[in-house]
């Protein structure tokens, strides 16, 4: 599904934007012949990936004794919207960010292949979307993002982003990177209504068209038995 997956022990978050940084830096000019994408983590009590902020940003944080930046949680508050964006600038060495994507809601959702809505799962906590549409607007305004899009994201909350975005005048969300395959296909129920080109017009990025290797034969030989060793 990644290419440098977490689990991987050399990964450490941020890691690719600085790659992308660094070549941007010897090639100053390819920078208008790019797009960048890049997002802000949603809701996780402890991430690494949060820690990492403060670390780039040099305004706290710290370093384990495995190497990778100490846990903090993440959350989709506007400060920690902005925070993250102006990591991601500085690692990637540029001024602007083409698509930034909020990677997955900071309230409760069935997300990763979970299906079934539970009530019980709800956070009360949760920021509501209104504060996170005036961050992201903030971001466009500012000059720091020029499109923005959602991730892991449903039906009602592409819903609730759009309404939000039109109350106070912000563009709507261009893109929504959900997962989708020719084995896992619910975007084309409502959501996928709901992102047509004659409603809200937002396009679909997906993630693991090739479900994971599981269509590429990777796992499964021609006799479709399971391969011992991949």
């Amino acid at each position: 599904m990644y290419p440098a997956p977490a689990s991987d022990p050399r990964w450490k978050p941020g890691a690719s934007e600085e790659i992308i940084g660094q070549w941007l830096a010897k090639k100053p000019e390819m920078r208008s012949k790019v797009f960048i994408a890049t997002k802000v983590a949603g809701f996780s009590p402890s991430s690494e990936t949060a820690g990492n902020r403060k670390v780039t940003l040099g305004t706290g944080g710290g370093i384990g004794e495995n190497g990778k930046p100490t846990p903090a949680p993440a959350r989709l508050d506007a400060a920690s919207i902005i925070e993250a964006c102006d990591a991601s600038l500085k690692r990637l060495q540029t001024n602007y960010i083409d698509l930034y994507q909020i990677h997955w809601p900071d309230r409760y959702a069935p997300l990763f292949g979970s299906l079934c809505y539970n009530p019980q799962k709800e956070r009360p906590d949760s920021v509501p979307i209104a504060e996170q549409v005036a961050a992201v607007k903030q971001l466009i305004d500012s000059g720091k993002i020029r499109y923005y899009g959602l991730s892991n994201e449903t039906t009602f909350g592409v819903c609730q982003w759009v309404q939000a975005a039109d109350k106070i005048g912000c563009p709507r969300p261009v893109s929504i990177q959900n997962q989708f395959s020719l084995l896992y296909r619910p975007f084309e129920g409502e959501l996928a209504e709901a992102c047509a080109p004659s409603n809200y017009n937002i396009g679909l990025l997906a993630w693991t068209p090739l479900a994971g290797g599981m269509l590429t034969n990777k796992y499964f030989s021609e006799d479709g038995k399971l391969k011992d060793k991949v």
